[in-house]
């Protein structure tokens, strides 16, 4: 009796799965590159949970969805971002603190923008202190002193100023620089208020600051 063998195939469904696949691969680059030409814009979105992570509410000196120095970034992102960059262009010792800037604005309710344009105002943004004061602020320098309050780092100076802004001058009712320059500089009223024009003008260019 002899045996049943199957029979043999050969190659040729093999090679029809081959050219099968071949197509379909085929089929898919083009269609796919036809979708992209036709349609940019599905593959420029962002997906929504990273519009989500996005979306920052911003500050009321930036329009929404703020583009800041070329970056999309969020309100508090954006000032420590501009301040950063603003400082880096005075060529400020205190452009790694801006951070610290902001925070201590919001901490004691300032605007965040008052800080840095007094230390530009009284040091060049930290450029031109009493050797290891860290004092970029001109603060406790009393009428007919050279030298102020030492302080341990830029950071603490930053934070002590800023409290001694909230509870020395804001809450007492003196929370423009127009009411706070008779205090903190007296004599400046005297000779035609330069210390206001400068931290005015500061004020401004840091508020509008668009980079160099």
């Amino acid at each position: 009796m002899k045996s049943i063998r199957p029979a043999r195939l050969g190659k040729w469904p093999f090679k029809l799965i081959g050219v099968i696949s071949w197509l379909g691969a085929t089929s898919f680059v083009i269609f796919s590159s036809l979708l992209i030409l036709v349609f940019p814009e599905l593959f420029t979105q962002f997906p929504v949970f990273v519009e989500k992570t996005l979306n920052y509410s911003l500050y009321s000196a930036l329009p929404n969805n703020s583009h800041v120095l070329g970056q999309f970034i969020g309100s508090e992102d954006a000032r420590i971002a501009v301040l950063a960059d603003y400082l880096r262009n005075q060529r400020s010792p205190m452009a790694g603190n801006s951070s610290d800037f902001v925070q201590a604005a919001d901490m004691y309710n300032l605007p965040w923008t008052l800080l840095p344009s007094i230390a530009g105002k009284e040091s060049g943004f930290g450029k031109a202190i009493p050797k290891n004061s860290f004092n970029a602020f001109g603060w406790g320098v009393f009428t007919g002193q050279q030298t102020g309050v030492n302080f341990t780092s830029w950071e603490n100076s930053i934070y002590t100023v800023a409290k001694g802004l909230r509870e020395k001058y804001f809450d007492r009712g003196l929370s423009t620089p127009e009411l706070i320059e008779p205090y903190y500089t007296p004599q400046s009223p005297a000779k035609g208020h330069p210390w206001l024009h400068d931290v005015l003008y500061f004020m401004n260019e840091i508020e509008n600051w668009k980079g160099a």
